[in-house]
């Protein structure tokens, strides 16, 4: 497979009563399997709606967008949610995790809802909490982990089902510069480790540094 992501013509538009919003306008690219990939940008350049595109979770306006050579326009919502499940993995800025769930059952919960074998679920959620350096804190619930390491379990849980590709939007924004770099420095290397495609969404200079490809995006536009 020659690209794992690939954009043909995309087009987004939200309507807000009778004002048209073009927030993406005409994007093509393509992104190769098993790259670090930074897409940047300022506030409201459509980055993170790229990313949601991406990612299954919206929809374009016009054009095609082929994930692991599958062109997901048409696909059913159950479909989406099925193929997102087992081939995409998510972080978010704000760690997303569930507080009341241990770091142990918050990387759980993403075998569980892709039923998972049991016998296979403990094995493999202590060795991705032991990738991110988090196997003694796995009975620990969000609220008594730091930021660093909330973002850590978020990393977990997004590597454990071994997806194909995974989106970080703004992985680093609620993150001192020390601890980014280490959230940064983890991921390259979970990437080598997992041969998996890492796209962000960013203004973080550090995250650019490690781009191995950068997309920059400007009023909705791709600019070369």
């Amino acid at each position: 497979m020659e690209n794992l992501v690939e954009l043909r013509g995309v087009k987004k538009d939200y309507y807000l009563g009778k004002v048209v919003v073009h927030a993406l306008r005409d994007i093509s690219l393509s992104i190769k399997p098993q790259t670090f990939v930074s897409i940047v940008g300022p506030s409201g350049s459509g980055k993170t709606t790229l990313l949601n595109l991406i990612g299954c979770i919206d929809e374009p306006t016009k054009g095609e967008i082929l994930i692991l050579g599958k062109n997901v326009k048409g696909l059913s919502d159950g479909e989406l949610s099925h193929f997102r499940s087992r081939e995409i993995g998510f972080i978010f800025q704000s760690f997303n995790l569930i507080p009341v769930l241990s770091a142990y059952e918050n990387v759980r919960y993403a075998l569980f809802l892709n039923k998972c074998p049991k016998k296979e679920i403990d094995d493999r959620v202590m060795e991705v909490l032991k990738d991110v350096g988090l196997e003694k804190y796995n009975k620990h619930r969000p609220n008594e982990l730091s930021g660093g390491q909330q973002q850590r379990v978020s990393i977990a849980r997004a590597l454990v089902t071994e997806p194909k590709l995974v989106l970080a939007d703004e992985p680093t924004a609620n993150l001192d510069t020390e601890t980014g770099e280490t959230i940064i420095d983890l991921m390259h290397k979970m990437k080598e480790k997992s041969r998996t495609t890492f796209i962000f969404s960013t203004h973080d200079e550090l995250i650019m540094r490690h781009a191995e490809k950068k997309y920059i995006l400007r009023d909705g536009v791709l600019l070369d």
